[in-house]
C-alpha cells in the first residue's frame, strides 16, 4: 500500500506565505492613480497574454448575442492583442453557433481575470469572422499542428450527437475550410483592481489620440 504524503504544518504555512507573497508582488506591479499608466498596464498583459499560455490573460470569456436575445458566453483563447490598432483576436470554428451569432450581430463583450494581481478587464467592441481573407489566413498560419486539429473534427461544435465517442475522429481536410479568425475591434475597456487599501475602477474610451479615461466608483 502506497504511503500517502502530507505537508507538516510548517511546510504548509511556508506554502501560504509563498502565495500571499505573489499575489502582493503580482499586485504591486499595477498602476494606482495615473490612468495613462492604466491603460498602458492593460494592453501589456493582454499582449502577454496572447503570447504566453502560462499567463492569467491567455484565456478570456466573450460574450455575443444569442438568437433567443439572450447573452451566451464561453471561453476562449486570445490569440493576439494589437495595441496600435485597439484590436484583439481569438479563433472559432465557422460551424459553431458562436460564429453564427458574430456574423449576425458583431457586438461582443470580453472578461479577463488574473486572480494573483486580482485584477479584472472588461471590453466591448465589434467583431468580424474572418474565413476566406488573408488575415485569417495569417492567423491559421499562426497555429501549431496540434491547434489545427480542433478544426478537423467532423461534426459542428454544439450538435447533439448520441455517444461520447460519436464527436471523435477526424476528416481528412486541413480543418482551414471551418476556421475563422474573430478580430475584435475595441471601443471599451473598464478596469478594476481589487485592493485592501481601496479598489480602483476606470474606464477608457477611444480618442483622437490614444484613450479616454476616468475614473468609477468600484
Amino acid at each position: 500500500m502506497n504511503a500517502r504524503r502530507t505537508k507538516t504544518p510548517a511546510a504548509a504555512a511556508g506554502t501560504a506565505t509563498a502565495g500571499r507573497a505573489e499575489k502582493k508582488t503580482a499586485a504591486a506591479s499595477l498602476p494606482e492613480d495615473d490612468l495613462d499608466a492604466m491603460i498602458e498596464a492593460a494592453w501589456a498583459r493582454l499582449v502577454r497574454g496572447a503570447a504566453d499560455k502560462r499567463a492569467a490573460f491567455n484565456i478570456c470569456q466573450v460574450a455575443s448575442i444569442g438568437a433567443q436575445g439572450w447573452p451566451e458566453q464561453r471561453s476562449v483563447v486570445l490569440r493576439r492583442a494589437d495595441p496600435a490598432e485597439r484590436r484583439i483576436f481569438f479563433h472559432t470554428d465557422r460551424r459553431s453557433t458562436k460564429a453564427a451569432e458574430i456574423e449576425a450581430d458583431g457586438r461582443v463583450s470580453l472578461h479577463f481575470w488574473d486572480p494573483r494581481a486580482r485584477l479584472q478587464l472588461r471590453l466591448w467592441g465589434q467583431a468580424r469572422l474572418l474565413t476566406e481573407d488573408p488575415l485569417a489566413d495569417e492567423e491559421w498560419s499562426r497555429l501549431t499542428s496540434h491547434g489545427r486539429q480542433i478544426y478537423r473534427t467532423p461534426l459542428p461544435p454544439g450538435r447533439t450527437i448520441r455517444t461520447a465517442e460519436e464527436g471523435d475522429g477526424a476528416v481528412e481536410e486541413t480543418g482551414r475550410a471551418v476556421f475563422a479568425a474573430v478580430p475584435v475591434n475595441v471601443m471599451r475597456l473598464e478596469w478594476l483592481h481589487l485592493r485592501s487599501a481601496g479598489h480602483r475602477r476606470a474606464r477608457f474610451e477611444p480618442a483622437a489620440e490614444g484613450w479616454q479615461g476616468r475614473w468609477l466608483a468600484p
